[in-house]
């Protein structure tokens, strides 16, 4: 399974500078939109893959079933 390390990220976060330096040069006033989205965006998936790191690998079928129960409730 791949990794995702600090060059994948490098990458992601290079397109989405140019994306902003384009809309800026068109004047399309999609920076502060695409800033707040990019900085949402991290933080979801970074929680999400904490979340799920720990439901993959802890052996306490109790702290599983509470936590999936949060998604479903």
């Amino acid at each position: 399974m791949p990794v995702l390390d600090s060059s994948n990220l490098v990458i992601g976060f290079t397109f989405i500078f140019i994306t902003g330096v384009v809309s800026e040069r068109l004047h399309l006033n999609l920076g502060t939109p695409l800033l707040i989205a990019t900085i949402r965006c991290t933080v979801q998936l970074t929680v999400a893959a904490s979340v799920l790191q720990y439901l993959f690998t802890t052996k306490n079928t109790l702290a599983v079933v509470g936590i999936t129960g949060t998604f479903f409730a």
